[in-house]
């Protein structure tokens, strides 16, 4: 029985150009006959909706009909694409991302963020490139390219697993529109009792994020602080606390 993953993407255009990784993968699906994995994709163009709000009803569509989803930034393109399905093949974690944090760390009234949690509890690689004038920035963050046991991963490739597609629960708050999507869906996965994985599957990602301080940022972090009441103090849980804390507030 073939093992079988949906990947989508999001992009305000019109044009299926805009979603990069696009060709990548349908020579892949289009090469596939007979092998172990069947790669289905789906692409949102001219989207004006949150991120939260598309993502949630692919799940609801697709939940029952694929082992693997993965939700993938439009501006990115895969570094090696069978390395990467080989990468979630083996991975043991329910979602599942590239970069992100295995412990977790507030500097009380800063940003929150999953790369503000500190240098040392960091882990993963993504590959950036801005723009053309510029080479391949290869971000390895605190020399660890994949950890088993995470608090947090970027939004910029969140997987789910068959597990966590399982439990209906497990959706994405759509309040948070294009911020805090990510940190917001690994929190309820952990108190869902689900693990959390960081795999090694770099991916050139053609961005540098959304701004961190814009105004959309701010009025959503002001949201994300009450829902799970981040203190204004600076605080720092190892990972099995963080978990142990997530449990018991559940």
């Amino acid at each position: 029985m073939k093992v079988k993953f949906l990947f989508v993407g999001v992009t305000q255009h019109s044009d299926i150009k805009s979603i990069y990784w696009n060709e990548i993968a349908k020579n892949y699906k289009d090469n596939i006959a007979g092998k172990l994995v069947e790669v289905d994709t789906q692409f949102i163009l001219n989207n004006t909706k949150g991120l939260g709000t598309v993502y949630n009803q692919v799940l609801q569509e697709n939940r029952s009909n694929y082992d693997y989803i993965v939700f993938i930034h439009a501006d990115t393109l895969f570094s090696n694409f069978r390395a990467f399905l080989a990468e979630v093949l083996f991975s043991k974690g329910d979602i599942m991302g590239l970069a992100g944090a295995t412990a977790f760390q507030y500097y009380g009234k800063s940003p929150v963020a999953w790369n503000t949690n500190g240098g040392n509890c960091q882990a993963g690689e993504v590959w950036h490139k801005i723009n053309s004038e510029y080479p391949i920035v290869k971000n390895l963050y605190a020399n660890t390219p994949k950890a088993d046991k995470a608090t947090t991963v970027d939004g910029v490739c969140l997987i789910f697993s068959k597990n966590a597609l399982n439990d209906l629960n497990l959706v994405f708050d759509e309040r948070f529109t294009f911020d805090f999507y990510d940190m917001d869906l690994c929190f309820t996965a952990t108190k869902l009792g689900k693990k959390i994985s960081i795999i090694h599957a770099p991916v050139i990602h053609y961005s540098a994020g959304s701004g961190i301080l814009n105004d959309r940022y701010r009025q959503l972090e002001v949201i994300f602080r009450e829902k799970w009441n981040i203190p204004n103090e600076i605080t720092s849980y190892t990972y099995d606390k963080w978990v142990s804390l997530m449990m018991t507030n559940s």
